[in-house]
């Protein structure tokens, strides 16, 4: 299945027709990395927790910074919702569909890097973790009202009150979409099951 899902992904780019509309290249875009999610165990992720590692985990979050600072790339390539005509300065290119693929070991590497920094010790926000998929495909109806209303203050011009603004609207809608409340009541949309069968982790 995760083998299908990259092939999928990857000549998805070359259509012209799907875009951000209904979430949908975004939905085959990181589908394979929902399903590696879906199928990694307690067993799978102790392989990558190693307190060895955490230099090199900490080494490669800042080389990533550095190589993006150096050498900024499209951030469209980062949502998945555009055809690689839309990517690439001179449209699609031989190398697109192998720059997605590179895109898919960045993120693998981040996420191995990642987990290696996480505590093993269950704490208050730890529940968010269970939840990711219920932001991932609600949050575009927040940020849809944020653009409805041109919510953009401190763009102009940008500073650290920017920043500061969008960490925390980041910060309030993952937890507003991973409350009991709205996992519960969108539990028919998002699992396809009653609200009564949502299990609070």
């Amino acid at each position: 299945v995760l083998s299908v899902s990259i092939i999928i992904s990857i000549g998805a780019g070359f259509s012209d027709n799907i875009d951000s509309y209904l979430s949908i290249s975004r939905t085959i875009v990181f589908f394979p990395i929902f399903y590696l999610g879906y199928i990694f165990t307690k067993k799978h992720t102790a392989i990558f927790k190693n307190k060895k590692l955490i230099p090199v985990s900490i080494i490669t979050f800042i080389l990533f910074f550095i190589i993006y600072v150096i050498h900024p790339i499209n951030a469209d390539w980062l949502l998945g919702s555009s055809p690689y005509t839309s990517l690439e300065n001179e449209g699609q290119s031989i190398f697109s569909p192998f720059k997605r693929l590179i895109l898919y070991g960045i993120i693998l590497i981040a996420m191995t890097a990642f987990l290696n920094l996480m505590s093993t010790k269950k704490k208050l926000y730890t529940y968010i973790g269970s939840r990711t998929l219920y932001v991932y495909l609600l949050h575009g109806l927040i940020i849809g009202i944020v653009r409805g209303f041109e919510w953009y203050p401190f763009d102009n011009p940008i500073s650290l009150m920017t920043y500061l603004y969008l960490i925390s609207i980041s910060v309030i809608i993952v937890y507003v979409l991973s409350t009991n409340f709205v996992c519960k009541w969108t539990n028919p949309i998002i699992n396809l099951q009653r609200p009564s069968q949502f299990k609070d982790s």
